[in-house]
């Protein structure tokens, strides 16, 4: 199943598993799904829609973005290898195996 990894610095903090056709909130509240500590993360920050076999990311109206490779979006379809940012933190959505994930993490912050 696909899987979100969220990363602050060298750290992992948590991983998401996402079902097809379903969604995942992004933001600092504690009512979203994945839940960012951090000042600069909006109330409601963005979402992940999971569309058939694909991904969009969608900003919602953020105060400080959302960011891809690292460029600012309002919505982008994820491409493999793909690396969200928000504040401080990443987000990797995969569909590959734990050792891609953790190369790819790796490479991030490098």
């Amino acid at each position: 199943m696909p899987h979100i990894t969220l990363k602050f610095r060298d750290n992992i903090l948590e991983r998401y598993l996402i079902a097809k056709g379903k969604s995942l909130t992004i933001g600092r509240r504690k009512e979203n799904d994945i839940i960012i500590d951090n000042l600069a993360v909006s109330g409601h920050h963005a979402k992940i829609d999971s569309v058939g076999d694909a991904f969009v990311l969608v900003d919602l109206q953020s105060k400080n973005g959302s960011f891809v490779n690292p460029r600012l979006v309002t919505s982008h379809w994820h491409k493999n290898g793909d690396i969200v940012g928000i504040a401080k933190h990443f987000i990797i959505i995969s569909t590959d195996d734990a050792a891609a994930v953790a190369d790819r993490l790796k490479a991030a912050v490098d």
